[in-house]
Formats: C-alpha cells, structure tokens, sequence
C-alpha cells in the first residue's frame, strides 16, 4: 500500500510540475521576527525523515492552532508548534488541503502534549507512547495544490462545497474507565441530540442543518456507538487529539468490524467530562477532513451550533470575526451565535445564491457615481435563492493589493426559523461582512482551504442610510415588510458621500421586463395660470386654455431582475 501510494505520489509530482507553476518551492519555516511559542520536541537522534501527505489544519481554540500530515493510510504526523508560512498568497506557500512533501526532525519517541512548554525536570513526557512523534520542520515542498488533484474540476462551481454530500456519521462515545474517565452519555441520548427525539431527522442537529442548508446538506446516516481505547498518557495528560482518534478509531474496528466502520465518510469523537481539565476547548476539526472532537457537555455536543461550526471547518470555512476579535461574530455559529451561518459563508458552502445583478456589484453594475442601484431581498432564513449582494468595490485604488482588497457580502436576517436564536443585536437588520477578495476571486480554482477573514462590519436597522467610508460605498435600507423582504439601494462616490443624496423614497426593486409596473407619475407644479382660491372680490377672471403638461422625466436606470 506504501508504495503503491509512494508511486503514485512522485506521478502526482511530475505532472505538477506542468500544470502548476510555483516558483520557488522550498519554504523556510522560521518563525517571523519573534521566538516559537513552544520549544522543539526534543529530536530522536537519526530521526531525519521525509513525510508525504495532506496538510491539514486544526484550531484547538487556544490560541495555539496546529497544522499535521495525513498519508495516504491515516497516518499522522502532527507539526510541532510555531509552524507558519501557510496561505500567505504567495506562488511558494502552501494551504491546507495541498498534498506536500516534508522534510522533517521527530521529537523522541514518546513525546507528547504533557508538557507543552517542553520536556523539564519536572515534567517529562511519557514514553510507553511511541507511535505518534511530532516533526519540526525543516523544508516543505509542494507536490500538489489542492485544486489539482485527480478529481476535482475548478469550472464546476460546486466542487469544495458542502452540497449534495455523502455524509454518513459515526459518532463514537469515548469511554476511558479503565483509566478513571468514563463516559456521561450514551447511545441513546447521542442519537437524539444529532438526530431529533424520534430519531428520524426531524429535529436536533439534523432539521438545523436542513433548514440552515435550505434542504442541501442532510445527514444520510448516522450511528452512534460507546467504544473503549486503551488508556494513553497522552490522551489523558496531553489531550493528544491525534492520539484521541487513532485510539478510538482501533476501538471502533475492533468492536463494529472493519466493512461496517469503512462505511461512514465522516467520524466524531465525544470525550468524557472528566478530560474537560486538559481539554480546554469545546470542540475542534480538521480542515480540510472528516473528523470532529467534542466535549460531553455545556458548549460541546449537546449545543447545536458547535457541532455545526465543527462540521463547517471540515469543508474548508474558518471563524468569523467582529471588531477584530475572532468568535465575536454572534450571526453564525462560526463565530459564538445560535445562528445559521452569514451569507459570506452560505455562498461559500454552495447553499445559497446571489440577487440576480447582484453577484459582482462593480463599476459595471454602479456604472455612474451618486446613482443608485436596488434590489429586493428576502430574509435568508426563508430561502436560499437571491437572497443576498456581493459588492466587488473595484473603484477602490486599494482593489489591486491582494491583501487589502475586499469583499463585501450584503444579506437580511431575520429571527426565525433557523435564525430563531439570533440576539436582538443582531436581529431584523442587513448584515454587511466584509472578507478577502484575493481569496474569493480564487474559490474554487485556487487558495481553495485558506482562510478569507470573514468580519461583520455593520447591522444596518430598516429605513436607515449608512455610509461605508473605507469603500465609498452608501448603503440605504427601505422598511422590513410584513413578509420579512427589505429593498436595498447602494451608491457609490468619488470622494464625498454627499455625492449620493438620500433617495426618496428608494427606487422600487429591479423587475423582469414582464412584471415591470409603469413608473409613478411625479405631481405636476401647478401653473401660474392655475386659479386660485375663490374670495368675494374681485370677481375670477377666466381661465386661459390649459397647456400641455410637461413631459414626464425618464425612469431611474435599474438593474432588471
């Protein structure tokens, strides 16, 4: 299997050497301008080696988020902390997702997260856990990106997308009661918390997802079961979450036989509360992956929305932020909100679409400074189709920067259904996210697995004009109508917003020639011929024959939908 996977990893390296130009490949992993967090492991002489896989990202929400390598077996070799140079735009990085080739020094056998400021004399890792050795880095090298692999067609707008998804979940209910940790929950309560109280999809994590996915991410089968690993040091001093799974995964093979294992595409691992004192997060993924940890209780498995933020990471999404503060996005569960996810991320996963003319809002849509353009949008908890803008501000001089240039996503959001949590702060408003749009330009084709940055950037109330100055951009909001539709009209200036006077009232919503409706007539000034109001004296004089009244202006341009 070795060298069957070795074989076909040095033809995957041929042929990108003429479809993918990468300049220079070797990368220097040092960290920039400040020490590593954590120390080395300590090396394992003649531990020199040379690994081949998939990168692969993991936030263990501490602040501290790990990268690893996964062969083609499920092998991992987990890098040690202080790895960088991943997704910084450049022909030579690499991104999650990117099958590399990595030169590598392993820490001793036995080195583990025990002692994450380093081995001492008073903490020392343990050494009955050889199997897994974490690798500094020497050199990585790219072999493959991501959107070249056999298999995936970047024209096909759906590819990386969570839509149409075989996902088929084992759940796996981690008792460690050999080693003083045994489990809290068991099969039955699990499958009700994924699965809803009559076990058939309608209702708990399951009826989120359809409703959050507009019936497009659905779970096609799902098991449950209790497993018992054997009992780990690292896992139970180090919250080893690599050695978490391997050993669950022996159990789960060893208890349910290899064919039926093997016929889930995606696993989670619930740990017992007692690990919560070395586990200090609620739950963590693989991005790209198909695997999940979670906690047994508070913000762990039994809250919605963490297991759908853990599930998101696997296809490719990372946090949202607010004010700069990563998870201070309460709109989506990929930030702290009991939410369904922002519309910068239901466009990425392939579940909604853009308001026709409004999937590329640039100065070919705002063709004329101080003009407006509107649309009509339904609350996105009500549909997936046209529900939201994505604004290109290509008349910004900071556009041609790959790290400046932004993307605006523009959506309403309305406190029902799946948005049923959502806070009052947040509540009937237009949300307006801004996020890379070096990255999003690339989706699917390129920097497929990196992270875009998505940032909330104002909560607009109905009938309000805001004013974006870092995108000379107006945005102005009509009333939130009874059937939860708001009309949204943007105006772009040159220098001074004033440039877009409030429109009164806003433009109706772009029409199909179809249903266009004949524009309201203005009132007419009355003429200096028009009487007057009648008094004793003198007498009305006789009306002059009328003229013709003015001709009617043109109808404001709009964008026909």
């Amino acid at each position: 299997m070795r060298i069957g996977a070795a074989c076909l990893l040095l033809a995957l390296a041929v042929l990108s050497a003429v479809a993918v130009d990468t300049g220079q490949n070797t990368i220097t992993t040092k960290a920039q301008g400040k020490p590593l967090r954590y120390p080395p492991p300590p090396p394992d002489p003649n531990a020199t080696v040379t690994v081949i896989g998939e990168l692969k990202f993991v936030d263990t929400h501490d602040g501290n988020p790990r990268y690893a390598l996964y062969d083609f077996d499920g092998n991992v070799t987990p890098f040690a902390h202080g790895f960088t140079g991943v997704c910084d735009m450049s022909n030579t990085s690499v991104c999650p997702g990117d099958m590399i080739w990595s030169e590598c020094v392993l820490g001793r056998p036995g080195y583990c997260g025990a002692c994450p400021n380093g081995e001492s004399a008073t903490c020392t890792c343990p050494t009955e856990d050889g199997s897994i050795q974490v690798c500094t880095i020497n050199s990585v090298e790219l072999i493959y990106r991501t959107e070249y692999l056999p298999g995936f067609a970047p024209e096909d707008p759906q590819q990386r997308t969570a839509l149409n998804i075989n996902y088929r979940l084992l759940v796996m209910i981690l008792d460690y009661s050999a080693c003083g940790f045994a489990p809290s929950l068991d099969v039955d309560t699990v499958t009700k918390l994924y699965m809803g109280p009559n076990r058939d999809g309608n209702g708990g994590v399951a009826e989120k997802f359809k409703q959050c996915s507009y019936g497009k991410f659905n779970i096609r089968y799902f098991q449950a079961a209790v497993v018992k690993p054997a009992c780990s040091t690292a896992v139970t001093s180090g919250c080893s979450w690599w050695a978490i799974s391997s050993g669950a995964d022996a159990a789960a093979k060893a208890k349910l036989g290899l064919p039926f294992f093997s016929n889930f595409t995606y696993y989670a691992y619930v740990v017992p509360p007692g690990l919560q004192s070395v586990c200090p997060w609620a739950g963590l993924s693989l991005l790209p992956g198909k695997q999940t940890w979670l906690q047994s209780t508070g913000y762990g498995v039994p809250r919605w929305a963490t297991i759908m933020q853990g599930t998101i990471h696997n296809f490719g999404l990372y946090h949202s932020w607010r004010n700069g503060w990563e998870y201070e996005d309460y709109s989506t569960p990929m930030g702290r909100g009991d939410t369904c996810p922002n519309a910068a991320e239901i466009s990425r996963l392939g579940w909604a679409t853009a308001a026709a003319g409004g999937g590329e809002i640039n100065t070919g849509v705002l063709t004329a400074p101080g003009t407006y353009v509107t649309w009509t949008l339904p609350a996105t908890y009500i549909t997936g189709d046209n529900n939201y803008l994505r604004v290109v501000p290509n008349w910004m001089p900071t556009y041609g920067n790959n790290t400046l240039a932004k993307h605006l996503y523009i959506a309403l959001r309305v406190p029902k259904a799946g948005d049923v949590g959502m806070s009052s702060t947040y509540s009937n408003r237009v949300h307006i996210h801004e996020v890379n749009a070096t990255m999003d330009n690339g989706f699917p084709g390129s920097i497929t697995f990196c992270d875009r940055k998505i940032q909330i950037i104002n909560m607009i109330l109905p009938n309000t004009r805001q004013v974006l100055p870092g995108y000379n951009l107006v945005v102005s909001t009509g009333a939130l109508t009874s059937s939860d539709t708001i009309q949204v009209s943007l105006c772009r200036y040159e220098a001074f917003d004033s440039q877009c006077s409030p429109p009164s009232p806003p433009s109706p919503p772009p029409q199909s020639p179809s249903m266009r409706s004949p524009p309201f007539p203005k009132p007419l000034k009355p003429s200096r011929s028009s009487p007057k109001p009648p008094s004793p004296k003198p007498p009305p004089r006789k009306l002059p024959s009328p003229k013709p009244p003015p001709r009617k202006p043109p109808p404001p341009k709009r964008i026909i939908i």
